[in-house]
Parts: structure tokens; sequence; C-alpha cells
């Protein structure tokens, strides 16, 4: 696909011609954040924590303060003018540890991160509730405590982020039950509406369910601190995770959907304007991924056999143009499926032995 014209290709992507490439420092002076330290010198003074910062504005209903001296307040105050970057789930973040969404083997690369990062923040929110109840006697102030709290909310908050933009998020629930309920004691419940039916849903099912906007709001950018390029990544990481997860049940169905992702993420990087085309074209995608079993140019005698329409799709010489051949395909595929389901031993799927090996042909 070719450029649209007033565009060109650079290092960050696909911008306006009339745009140019600058590091941070060329466009102004970069000032790192201060460390949290709660007995240092100076007066209370309030700041930002990466929660409090959001694409397009700064909530501040939520923020602490700590010691700082006149110096150092005005060093680090932000003025107007001042861009703020954060790690938090921001695009960077996320790639670290899911890789880059046009990446066909990023997620795969990345995998090992992601379980050591599941594991280590785990270990921290057990840590915490076991000591929750008792953080005066353990030695911590107030301001120290509240401190704790909000950083196990935090990498909470993270790990779910990543487990979303990765499409892992039901893979590794039955695994760590008792996170959400630590979560929910010591930190933060969640509404009714996230305990019940919505956790129970892929991202793509609830595309299909509810509407990609209505499924982008409920779980994928639920806190609102995504950009639109994180929810596009995440968008892209949920469908590929869908194909790679089912591809061997249906190989032909997930390589023509394999490739019509591809064809979107190609989209999206030459034609970055157009946020809410993507989003229609990559909910048009969703929705084709869940007809799977569409009986779409399928002979009608298949219909309501979907297994059979799977060794239809899948049986090497392949559903032909000529009608008399469709016709011979699909009783072949019927034939297996019925020798599959009446003629296989018991227990034959695992069995080494010659006779459990594999049912007898189809006759």
């Amino acid at each position: 696909m070719e450029l649209k014209p007033g565009y060109k290709e650079t290092k960050v992507g696909v911008i306006p011609e009339a745009w140019k490439e600058s590091s941070v420092g060329e466009m102004g002076e970069v000032v790192t954040g201060k460390a949290l330290a709660v007995h240092a010198p100076g007066k209370l003074r309030p700041y930002l924590r990466t929660k409090n910062v959001f694409d397009g504005r700064i909530d501040i209903d939520d923020v602490l303060t700590m010691p700082m001296t006149d110096e150092q307040f005005a060093h680090f105050r932000v003025q107007r003018g001042d861009v703020l970057l954060n790690e938090g789930q921001s695009l960077d973040f996320l790639h670290y540890f899911c890789g880059d969404a046009s990446n066909p083997q990023a997620l795969n690369e990345t995998e090992a991160l992601r379980i050591t990062f599941y594991k280590a923040v785990a270990t921290f929110v057990r840590a915490y509730a076991d000591i929750a109840q008792n953080l005066t006697e353990a030695g911590y102030s107030d301001t120290e405590a509240s401190a704790l709290k909000k950083d196990v909310e935090f990498y909470g908050d993270t790990r779910n982020a990543i487990k979303r933009h990765s499409g892992e998020e039901l893979d590794i629930k039955p695994y760590e039950a008792d996170m959400r309920h630590l979560l929910n004691t010591y930190v933060q419940a969640d509404s009714a509406e996230d305990l019940g039916s919505l956790n129970a849903l892929s991202l793509t099912d609830l595309i299909i369910n509810t509407g990609i906007h209505d499924a982008i709001a409920k779980k994928l950018n639920e806190k609102g601190k995504l950009t639109r390029n994180a929810i596009a990544e995440g968008i892209i990481n949920n469908v590929r995770k869908t194909i790679i997860r089912e591809q061997l049940t249906d190989p032909k169905f997930y390589e023509e959907m394999s490739k019509l992702l591809e064809d979107l993420i190609k989209q999206r990087r030459q034609d970055a304007a157009t946020y809410e085309q993507f989003l229609k074209d990559a909910e048009a995608l969703v929705r084709r991924l869940g007809q799977k079993h569409s009986v779409s140019g399928v002979p009608a005698v298949l219909y309501g056999h979907p297994e059979a329409i799977v060794l239809y799709r899948n049986l090497p010489s392949g559903p032909g143009e000529n009608a008399d051949e469709q016709e011979q395909l699909a009783a072949l595929a019927l034939k297996i499926d019925h020798t599959m389901r009446e003629k296989a031993p018991s227990g034959w799927k695992g069995d080494p032995s010659p006779i459990g090996q594999a049912p007898r042909r189809a006759s």
C-alpha cells in the first residue's frame, strides 16, 4: 500500500511531510522525576504519580505529598507547556513486555518477560496482603503505608494492562484465582460488573458482543490511560493471540484471518491519521473471526456439520471451482466426520498401539 500524498516514512513511523524528527533533548530541557523520600528535609509538597497522568489530562483527585525544599520544589514544579512522559501503561512500557504488534513473533519472543513480571507482581501482592493489617507494627508510617498501598495498586493495574494488551487475560486467570480477591480486599474493589460477565470474556468476544468502542472502554482501556496507538496495538495483539490459540482447529480459516490481520497492520502503519477507520476495520475482522463456522461458500450438504466444514476446508485437494468436485469433497468430509464419531475406538487419541493410533479408514 502506497503512502497517502503529503505523508512520509520516518524512523518514528508515517508523519506529515511538513513535520520533522527531533529528539526530546533538542526540543527542550529534560528533567527527571524526584524519587520518593518520606523522611527528607523540607515542607510537604504535592507530587504527581504515573496514575495521575492521563492522555491529554491530569487527575488531581488523588495526589500524595512528600518533603521538598524550596529549591527542589522550584526545580521539579510542573509548568504550563511542560510535556510529561511516563512509563506506566505507555506504549513503550507495553512494547517492552509485548513487543511491536506488527511483528508476528513479538508475543512469543517476549513471553518470558511477561511471565517473570506476572510472578513478581503476584509475589509482591501476596507479601503485602500478609502484612497489610499490621503495617504500623512493622514500622511503617502512615505516609509510607499509603505509598506502599499505591504501589501495590499500580503494579496490579499494570499487570492487568499487560495481560489485556497481550491477549493473555483468560490464559492466566485459572492459575491465579486468589490475585483478584487479594487486590479487592486490600487495595480497591472492582465493580460488580467487572467481577461478573466482563471478566469471563476475551477482548475479541467482547467486541463481538458490545461493539469495539464499548469493548475498549470496558476492558482494554478501562482506566482511560492508553493512547490511541496503545489501544490499536492491544487490539492487534488480541486478534493475533486468538489466531495463534485456535489455528490448529481450522488451519485454512485462520491462515486467511492472519493475512487479513497483516493487511490491517499495513493499513494502520501507512495511514496513521484514520484511527476511527482502523477501529471500524478491526471490528469487521473480529466479527469475521467470530464466524468460524460460517457456511458461506460451503455446499448445502454440510450445513449443520461444523466439524465436517473444517475438514472440507482443510482436505489436501481443497475446495475447487468445479461444483462436482466440491460435492465429492463435501461427501468425503462427511464420511471422515462420521467415521471419527462412530468407529473410532474409545480412548484412541494418544494411544501408541497400532490399533489406537487411528480409527479405521472411511469406507
